[in-house]
């Protein structure tokens, strides 16, 4: 059964925390009787706590990793909490480094709702995307980017739509 039907009740979005997605998701899989969960991508939360370290700190420096290791891991096992306050007591010198705190503040304050790792891990959901991207490479890449394939958008989709149900199992059904 598809979206809506008994199977599927939830959907996990997992993006990079761009405003679209949200909206996009919602559009395409906006069913009535379907929950949308939208999780940003824990890579991408790691990533903002290491841009935080490299202009508070030092690009590359010891101090850096210091304050940003801690934090990923606090992000991942506490959540957004943590996290906020303490890019809130860093003294960044530079006002280029008072940007980047703020953007930060920002950014992890405006996607809290979507970075409740402990909570999606103790559900068992995914809270990084590298699982989903290795299959994108290895369903749809591996297949559309050979030596001398050039496609066209709805040969490219076609391909693509029939090697995701035949990798997903239910090829028999399909057919």
């Amino acid at each position: 059964m598809g979206l809506g039907g008994r199977q599927v009740r939830r959907v996990i979005v997992l993006g990079d925390g761009a405003e679209w997605t949200g909206r996009r998701a919602a559009a395409f899989l906006g069913v009535v009787g379907v929950e949308i969960i939208e999780i940003v991508d824990l890579w991408h939360g790691r990533q903002h706590l290491w841009h935080v370290a490299h202009a508070v700190f030092g690009e590359g420096s010891a101090e850096a990793a210091a304050w940003a290791e801690p934090m990923a891991k606090a992000l991942l096992d506490e959540g957004v909490s943590p996290v906020l306050h303490a890019i809130r007591t860093v003294q960044p010198r530079t006002k280029a480094a008072q940007e980047v705190v703020r953007l930060a503040l920002e950014y992890f304050g405006d996607h809290a709702p979507r970075m409740r790792y402990p909570e999606f891990a103790l559900a068992g959901w995914p809270v990084g995307s590298g699982t989903v991207e290795s299959a994108c490479k290895l369903v749809v890449a591996a297949r559309q980017k050979g030596a001398g394939m050039r496609w066209g958008g709805i040969g490219c989709q076609s391909v693509a739509t029939l090697r995701t149900v035949h990798r997903s199992g239910p090829w028999d059904r399909f057919w």
